[in-house]
């Protein structure tokens, strides 16, 4: 499997950001081939895992020249970027405290939600 380098693994219900899947993983490439490299290569590794009734295969988003593209499957989202594709859109800070009058708002109402719940119920998607 192709390497990145600063992977960084965030709980993000740590952070009540039930809108999202439950572990937010961000790491950096070299460039957008190695990103698609890399995304390729860890869609592929999990599908070799054989997991007995694996209904929904990790999804890929994004393109071979993209400097962001993202793995998701299950309960985990990878994003992974260029130096400075990471640096310029701070995704980790964002999903700790939302910038933006509307993702506050939509966090509170979350938050709100989430409190009313006695355990985790996941996102849609979710097996």
């Amino acid at each position: 499997m192709e390497h990145g380098k600063d992977v960084s693994l965030v709980d993000l219900l740590e952070y009540n950001r039930i809108d999202l899947p439950r572990w937010g993983i961000v790491v950096t490439g070299y460039s957008s081939r190695h990103l698609h490299r890399m995304a390729t290569s860890l869609a592929k590794s999990i599908k070799d895992l054989q997991i007995q009734g694996m209904i929904n295969p990790p999804r890929v988003d994004g393109r071979r020249d993209d400097e962001w593209i993202m793995v998701s499957w299950k309960d985990f989202m990878v994003h992974m970027f260029t130096e400075e594709s990471r640096s310029d859109l701070d995704l980790e800070n964002k999903w700790k405290s939302p910038d933006y009058e509307d993702d506050m708002e939509q966090k509170e109402e979350l938050e709100k939600l989430h409190k009313q719940r006695k355990v985790y119920q996941g996102y849609k998607g979710q097996e």
